[in-house]
Protein backbone atom coordinates (compact mmCIF):
# COMPACT_ATOMS: atom_id res chain seq x y z
CA UNK A 1 0.00 0.00 0.00
CA UNK A 2 1.10 3.49 -0.66
CA UNK A 3 0.91 4.80 2.88
CA UNK A 4 0.56 1.59 4.91
CA UNK A 5 -3.02 2.39 5.90
CA UNK A 6 -6.30 0.88 4.84
CA UNK A 7 -8.48 3.02 2.63
CA UNK A 8 -11.53 4.22 4.61
CA UNK A 9 -13.96 3.03 1.91
CA UNK A 10 -12.46 -0.45 1.55
CA UNK A 11 -14.41 -2.24 4.34
CA UNK A 12 -17.74 -0.95 3.03
CA UNK A 13 -16.92 -1.88 -0.56
CA UNK A 14 -15.86 -5.39 0.42
CA UNK A 15 -18.90 -5.91 2.64
CA UNK A 16 -21.14 -4.77 -0.24
CA UNK A 17 -19.47 -7.34 -2.48
CA UNK A 18 -19.88 -10.10 0.10
CA UNK A 19 -23.57 -9.24 0.56
CA UNK A 20 -24.11 -9.31 -3.23
CA UNK A 21 -22.39 -12.71 -3.38
CA UNK A 22 -24.64 -14.00 -0.58
CA UNK A 23 -27.65 -12.96 -2.64
CA UNK A 24 -26.59 -15.46 -5.31
CA UNK A 25 -27.18 -18.23 -2.78
CA UNK A 26 -30.63 -16.87 -1.93
CA UNK A 27 -29.83 -14.68 1.08
CA UNK A 28 -31.34 -11.25 0.47
CA UNK A 29 -30.02 -8.00 1.85
CA UNK A 30 -33.31 -7.62 3.72
CA UNK A 31 -32.89 -11.04 5.35
CA UNK A 32 -29.33 -10.15 6.37
CA UNK A 33 -30.51 -6.84 7.85
CA UNK A 34 -33.20 -8.61 9.86
CA UNK A 35 -30.76 -11.25 11.08
CA UNK A 36 -28.36 -8.60 12.42
CA UNK A 37 -31.14 -6.56 14.01
CA UNK A 38 -31.10 -3.66 11.56
CA UNK A 39 -33.94 -2.10 9.62
CA UNK A 40 -33.60 -2.84 5.93
CA UNK A 41 -33.41 0.83 4.94
CA UNK A 42 -30.81 1.63 7.61
CA UNK A 43 -28.72 -1.37 6.61
CA UNK A 44 -28.86 -0.30 2.97
CA UNK A 45 -27.77 3.23 3.87
CA UNK A 46 -24.90 1.85 5.94
CA UNK A 47 -23.72 -0.37 3.09
CA UNK A 48 -23.93 2.53 0.66
CA UNK A 49 -21.97 4.91 2.89
CA UNK A 50 -24.74 7.41 3.58
CA UNK A 51 -23.81 10.17 6.01
CA UNK A 52 -24.72 9.38 9.62
CA UNK A 53 -24.77 5.63 8.89
CA UNK A 54 -21.38 4.39 10.01
CA UNK A 55 -20.17 0.89 9.38
CA UNK A 56 -18.71 -0.52 12.59
CA UNK A 57 -16.81 -3.64 13.57
CA UNK A 58 -19.64 -5.36 15.48
CA UNK A 59 -21.96 -4.96 12.48
CA UNK A 60 -19.31 -6.27 10.09
CA UNK A 61 -18.76 -9.34 12.27
CA UNK A 62 -22.50 -9.96 12.58
CA UNK A 63 -22.99 -9.72 8.82
CA UNK A 64 -20.05 -12.04 8.15
CA UNK A 65 -21.51 -14.59 10.57
CA UNK A 66 -24.93 -14.41 8.91
CA UNK A 67 -23.56 -14.83 5.40
CA UNK A 68 -21.07 -17.50 6.45
CA UNK A 69 -17.88 -15.62 5.56
CA UNK A 70 -14.65 -15.75 7.52
CA UNK A 71 -13.29 -12.54 9.05
CA UNK A 72 -9.78 -13.31 7.81
CA UNK A 73 -11.08 -13.53 4.24
CA UNK A 74 -12.79 -10.18 4.78
CA UNK A 75 -9.60 -8.61 6.17
CA UNK A 76 -7.53 -9.87 3.22
CA UNK A 77 -10.11 -8.57 0.76
CA UNK A 78 -10.10 -5.16 2.51
CA UNK A 79 -6.34 -4.97 2.20
CA UNK A 80 -6.48 -5.82 -1.51
CA UNK A 81 -9.28 -3.31 -2.08
CA UNK A 82 -7.28 -0.63 -0.25
CA UNK A 83 -4.34 -1.19 -2.56
CA UNK A 84 -6.62 -0.83 -5.58
CA UNK A 85 -8.24 2.33 -4.22
CA UNK A 86 -4.93 4.01 -3.38
CA UNK A 87 -3.53 3.05 -6.77
CA UNK A 88 -6.26 5.11 -8.36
Amino acid sequence: MTNGKLHPDAPRIVLQRFVREAKKSGLTQEAIATAVGERSDSFSKTLNGAPSYALNSPLIIQVLNVIGRDFLDFAKAVEIESIKLYAG
